[in-house]
């Protein structure tokens, strides 16, 4: 099982560095590239730059140590 998340990209940036403004480590991150748990608009992606308005689908695996009720994430 995996906890979903779908976020909004407000500005110019990597889907790296948004996501760590989400509350997601660099060890999760590296995870999540390897597992190809990351879609922007819909496509597989990896840590590709974004632009404002594109949607970033990630999936974070349960048996990870974040937990999504200790994320700060903004899930729209």
């Amino acid at each position: 099982m995996r906890y979903s998340f779908t976020t909004k990209v407000t500005r110019s940036t990597t889907v790296k560095r948004w996501l760590a403004e989400q509350g997601v480590s660099h060890r999760l991150f590296k995870k999540m590239l390897v597992d190809h748990l990351i879609w922007v608009d819909g496509q597989a992606s990896d840590n590709g730059p974004v632009e404002a308005g594109q949607i970033i689908r990630f999936e974070i695996p349960t048996s990870k140590t974040l937990t999504p009720e200790f994320a700060p994430l903004e899930v729209i």
